[in-house]
């Protein structure tokens, strides 16, 4: 009966790890490279966010690129003789979904007074933009209900077996 115990509860701890192990993939405005000069060639991509509706990416790094596909959008454009720094990158897709992320302008000779000016008082929007971002995707409610269902699972059968383990050892 130890035995059973034992099994159902490993098979039970294996169920739920691969109940959350799903194959995660990133949503959002992600520009290859992610940094360069003036005159670099650079590719926006939607990560599958847009699903094959038209959609466009903003930033004063390249101006508007527009992206095309089907699964995947992805658009090609080139970097502005703008000034060193980190601009904002605004993904817009047809179906009203919208991500953001980053470009950073390196080994430019343009001075600041001849960039376009950023607003600084500008509140800032969506997740923090550290690579991966959004990977989380949409959130089901059965999904959530069925990874308590194995975790509550899961610590009932470790429970009943340190009981059973517990009560069939002689008393003092």
């Amino acid at each position: 009966m130890r035995r059973a115990c034992t099994y159902v509860l490993g098979a039970s701890s294996a169920i739920a790890l691969l109940a959350f192990a799903a194959p995660a993939h990133a949503q959002g405005a992600e520009v290859n490279p992610g940094s360069g000069a003036p005159g670099t060639a650079i590719t926006v991509t939607d990560g599958g966010l847009c699903a094959g509706t038209s959609a466009s990416a903003t930033s004063e790094a390249f101006g508007t690129v527009t992206l095309a596909g089907t699964t995947s959008m992805t658009g090609q454009g080139t970097v502005a003789n703008v000034a060193n720094g980190s601009y904002a990158v605004k993904l817009t897709c047809g179906n009203g979904k919208s991500a953001s992320g980053t470009f950073t302008v390196t080994g430019s000779t343009a001075t600041a007074s001849t960039a376009p000016s950023t607003s600084t008082t500008a509140k800032p929007s969506g997740g923090v933009a550290a690579g991966g971002g959004g990977t989380q995707g949409e959130v089901s409610a059965a999904g959530l209900a069925a990874g308590g269902a194995f975790l509550a699972a899961g610590v009932g059968f470790g429970g009943y077996a340190l009981r059973r383990r517990v009560s069939g050892r002689p008393t003092a």
